[in-house]
């Protein structure tokens, strides 16, 4: 509900987005402590047979053999719980709240460290596009385990023609022209690199950040920018906001013998595309479904997982088939 949330502070302070954020937050802890419940009432069990025992005349640390057994034997099923089926190993369990917090410039490093591979490797004006994450202060997210922990994760978006002459932009665009050369590739980045309607989304995040984070994180960069298009306090800002697509860079992997050919490029909308790739995130597999153009290129630093090759995907969606995906992601992440 928006009227919860209030509205942005035009001396530069961000609508508070903190009720949503901590929903999002209490959802996932209260998924993380599902099995939580069944220790504490496994204590209490314990006290109660305790206390029993004591009222009538038992030492409680005394028990019967038979009931002896049938506690090592539940036991022995507790712990089956927590072990890998077939090989026996035990597997550690670690709870971690997972929140989102607006970029500060003490994140500046954290968010350098997360992007310095997004252009493959190459070196670019990273440390100016930090600090453009940064100073945008009503549209984007860092993600955190703590406000005192390290980045994990980034997501925010920039229109790319409002930055155009800023050095990371030209790189970008220098970059996917190399790696795209096809007449329709270089078609369609003509079109995104000129119009003024295009939001590139950057978004990255540690391998190992539950798949589950993805809802909220496209929740919370798509409602902020639907909050931006009304609440920014000039007209100009307002309008900087309004996007009619949106420019991907994505990671995804190749299994051997897959033909990368037959997807290089062109529309496809309403069909299939892609389903011999594998995809690192989540929302990315639905992106790509409903995106206007993409094009994968191998990483010029050869990164395989057994036999699988990682690409590049670069993709354009347009705004109005991002409310699909976020129905998507909550129908599958039931959120």
């Amino acid at each position: 509900d928006r009227s919860i949330l209030g509205k942005t502070n035009h001396d530069g302070g961000k609508r508070d987005v903190t009720v949503l954020r901590m929903r999002e937050t209490t959802g996932r802890r209260m998924a993380a402590e599902k099995k939580r419940p069944r220790i504490e009432t496994q204590g209490k069990d314990a006290e109660e047979s305790k206390r029993e025992a004591s009222d009538g005349g038992t030492d409680p640390t005394e028990t019967e053999e038979g009931e002896s057994e049938t506690n090592s034997e539940a036991e022995t099923e507790e712990d089956g719980e927590d072990r890998d089926g077939d090989d026996g190993v035990e597997q550690d369990h670690i709870d971690v709240d997972i929140e989102f917090y607006d970029p500060k410039e003490e994140d500046f490093l954290g968010i350098k460290s997360i992007l310095q591979l997004y252009m493959d490797g190459e070196p670019f004006s990273l440390s100016e596009l930090a600090d453009r994450i940064i100073q945008q202060k009503t549209v984007g997210s860092v993600v955190k385990t703590g406000e005192d922990g390290d980045p994990i994760g980034i997501i925010s978006v920039l229109n790319l023609h409002k930055h155009k002459k800023m050095a990371f932009v030209k790189e970008i665009e220098a970059h996917l022209r190399r790696k795209c050369p096809e007449k329709e590739s270089q078609q369609e980045l003509d079109k995104v690199f000129n119009a003024r309607e295009v939001g590139l989304i950057i978004s990255e995040r540690l391998l190992n950040c539950p798949p589950s984070m993805s809802a909220p994180l496209q929740d919370a960069i798509f409602d902020e920018i639907a909050w931006a298009t009304e609440d920014e306090p000039t007209e100009e800002l307002r309008k900087s906001f309004i996007f009619q697509k949106y420019l991907m860079i994505s990671r995804v992997y190749q299994p051997p013998g897959a033909n990368s050919a037959k997807r290089s490029h062109g529309s496809g909308i309403g069909t299939r595309k892609g389903n011999d790739l594998i995809f690192l995130r989540p929302e990315d597999e639905f992106f790509f479904e409903c995106c206007s153009w993409h094009k994968t290129y191998p990483c010029a630093r050869v990164e395989r997982e057994g036999d699988l090759q990682q690409l590049r995907l670069v993709m354009t969606v347009p705004a109005k088939k991002v409310d699909g995906v976020r129905s998507q992601l909550h129908h599958v992440f039931a959120t």
